[in-house]
């Protein structure tokens, strides 16, 4: 099954920050792992809960601060959209750059190096 909607994944990736940004990063390359290499549905909120546990984070407490601050989430979630989408950013994944440029997609590396150089070029 494709996910129904995204709303649950960006949600559990902010409960995954709850638990400090070393947890999240763990948590969003599993996620990414699940939805792109396994074909799991990451709208279910139990697949959302099983990557948890799978990215070593405390699942007790994942459900918990989730359940606890499901509508401070929801809201968090969608002030991140606006603002992408007040950017002009219309998909994911997008990198900004120095608040410049902004790399929309799944690009290859050498894309990034050429903007980060060139960033880099016009501070010094």
């Amino acid at each position: 099954q494709p996910p129904s909607h995204s709303l649950p994944s960006a949600i559990a990736g902010k409960v995954a920050a709850s638990q400090g940004p070393l947890a999240y990063r763990r948590y969003s390359d599993r996620l990414f792992q699940a939805y792109f290499t396994e074909n799991r549905t990451i709208s279910d909120r139990g697949v959302l809960s099983a990557i948890a546990g799978e990215s070593d984070l405390d699942v007790g407490e994942f459900d918990l601060f989730w359940e606890q601050n499901a509508d401070e989430l929801k809201k968090a979630v969608f002030t991140d959209y606006l603002t992408a989408i007040n950017s002009e950013i219309t998909g994911v994944p997008a990198v900004v750059v120095n608040r410049q440029w902004v790399l929309p997609g799944a690009l290859d590396v050498e894309q990034y190096r050429r903007v980060i150089n060139k960033a880099l070029a016009e501070e010094s």
